[in-house]
């Protein structure tokens, strides 16, 4: 947490923020006995703990923890077994390539020809 200061045109800014300087040096000195002390599981626990509640604004910290939908789609579909391609697929897909290479001709100028390239 930030901390905050005291205004510093008051009559005794100056005393308050000696005070609450040396404040947070104590609770400083006294958090680092505390983790000096600590075991190796408590420590763990402590890492853990201290990871767990990163800064940032409320919304920030709940869309990280929140997957993105576009994720798990992918996710989803990559893990789906790939299907082999059915004959009648193939042929269609060979009809739909010889189409467009038809559209492409006539765009192009070359004409249309009825005649099928078999």
């Amino acid at each position: 947490m930030k901390p905050q200061f005291p205004k510093r045109d008051t009559p005794t800014a100056f005393r308050r923020l000696q005070r609450k300087l040396h404040a947070l040096e104590r609770a400083a000195r006294a958090r680092e006995a505390r983790i000096a002390a600590m075991s190796p599981a408590e420590y763990a626990r402590y890492k853990a703990w201290h990871a767990a509640r990163q800064p940032g604004s409320a919304a920030k910290r709940r869309a990280a923890k929140m997957p993105r939908p576009q994720h798990l789609t992918f996710e989803y579909l990559a893990s789906l077994p790939t299907q082999p391609i059915s004959p009648e697929l193939a042929e269609l897909n060979r009809l739909k390539a010889e189409l467009k290479e038809r559209l492409a001709n006539l765009e192009n100028g070359k004409g249309y020809s009825n005649e099928r390239p078999d």
